[in-house]
């Protein structure tokens, strides 16, 4: 969310409509301004703001002078309370999302690894694939760190399903040969060394990747 927005983009994007405004009237002062800057957040972002730093000041601003309230109300926002868990439901309601699921989890990551991962990798751009795919389905992003664990598992299954194919092209007796690569050898003893001195165990592999 940015937090420098001109005079015009404040009316395009923080302007209250006369269905959201119809949302507000029975609430108390700090309820009605929490519950419509959470609105138009949501509106902008596709996601709820996960804390109060979040919300830019000029717009926080211009939403409390469409109601006519003072923008210190907010203060009293019970920003951890159970009014602002039924605002988010009735937020969700009102815009047509729902919350993430079990199910959505299995169906991003069957989506990541068949339609993304093959010429993505990036985590950073990850992330924002994500949260783009929860808007076009209708769904309230899960939270960064869940989002991170769900990328870290997908490009895992990705990697793995990857490395699995190109085994199985693999002749039988060239895997064998790459197998026997990873088994541990000793180390031929130098003319300088006594056999009392342990030998050094390693595979083929790693003396592969040694230094000439």
């Amino acid at each position: 969310m940015q937090h420098h927005w001109t005079d015009g983009e404040l009316t395009v994007h923080w302007s209250l409509t006369a269905e959201e405004l119809a949302l507000l009237p029975d609430r108390v002062d700090a309820n009605r301004l929490g519950f419509a800057i959470q609105l138009k957040f949501f509106d902008i972002e596709g996601r709820f703001p996960r804390t109060p730093r979040e919300i830019p000041t000029v717009a926080l601003y211009f939403v409390a002078e469409q109601l006519g309230l003072s923008p210190f109300v907010f203060q009293q926002y019970a920003w951890r309370g159970r009014a602002r868990k039924q605002h988010r439901a009735e937020i969700r309601t009102f815009v047509g999302f729902r919350s993430f699921t079990a199910a959505d989890t299995s169906t991003l990551d069957t989506w990541l690894r068949q339609a993304v991962l093959p010429s993505e990798q990036n985590t950073h751009h990850l992330q924002e694939v994500v949260l783009d795919w929860c808007r076009d389905q209708r769904i309230e992003p899960p939270t960064p760190q869940r989002i991170e664990r769900l990328i870290r598992s997908a490009l895992h299954r990705h990697e793995s399903a990857f490395f699995d194919a190109i085994t199985q092209q693999l002749p039988p007796s060239t895997r064998v040969h790459f197998d026997s690569w990873l088994e541990p050898v000793e180390r031929e003893l130098s003319s300088d060394e006594t056999s009392d001195e342990p030998a050094i165990v390693a595979t083929v592999f790693s003396q592969l990747k040694t230094d000439p």
